[in-house]
């Protein structure tokens, strides 16, 4: 039994077999890779999305207030042009 290996198998087909496990274990760590690359990237999307919706909220109550203030400064301008 001369070149055999004590599982019976050909250094050459443990060769075979070694490659081909390192090669399925870096093509795992790529899709794991892969997989948290595109999680970062949703959250960083999320995270853009939220301050944008803040940013568009805090215009609207600025607007509104803006609003208010002109429409009181209005009604007291008026009140004050009847009043004299």
């Amino acid at each position: 039994m001369a070149g055999r290996s004590h599982k019976g198998k050909l250094p050459a087909e443990r060769y075979k077999e070694d490659d081909q496990r390192r090669q399925e274990e870096e093509e795992e760590e790529e899709e794991e890779a892969e997989r948290q690359k595109r999680r970062q990237e949703e959250e960083e999307k999320q995270r853009r999305q939220q301050e944008e919706d803040e940013k568009q909220r805090r215009q609207q109550e600025e607007d509104e207030e803006k609003r208010r203030q002109e429409e009181e400064d209005e009604e007291q301008r008026r009140k004050d042009d009847d009043g004299e």
